[in-house]
């Protein structure tokens, strides 16, 4: 009986020290994650090493706190930046500029992609 009451109080023990260790890690990743919405430039490796993890086991961790992967919310930030550039008149090689693309066409095929409508349309 004590081999399975000191069992039972180890278990206990590592659940309540795992909910610890999960509370801090979703705080660091809901800052990774505001990060990712001011940086949309950035690439996820970039939020990996941040948060101190692999690229995999970051996008791991990620998808388990918000159930989507990391390049989604990035996708997500990228567009929103794009569409506040667009409404302010900014140029296409601009904005393609500061997003981190290859090259402006690349970035006018990424939006429409994305949106279903050209940027100039927007």
């Amino acid at each position: 009986i004590n081999g399975l009451f000191l069992d039972i109080s180890r278990k206990q023990h590592n659940l309540v020290n795992k909910n610890i260790y999960e509370k801090g890690l979703l705080k660091t990743f809901e800052d990774i994650r505001l990060l990712m919405f001011e940086n949309p430039s950035f690439k996820v490796e970039y939020f990996a090493g941040k948060a101190g993890f692999s690229v995999r086991r970051f996008q791991q961790y990620y998808k388990q706190f918000f159930g989507v992967v990391p390049s989604y919310d990035l996708n997500m930030a990228k567009l929103t930046f794009a569409k506040e550039c667009l409404k302010n008149k900014e140029s296409f090689n601009t904005i393609a500029e500061k997003l981190g693309f290859s090259s402006t066409l690349y970035f006018v095929r990424w939006f429409e992609n994305n949106t279903g409508i050209k940027p100039k349309e927007f």
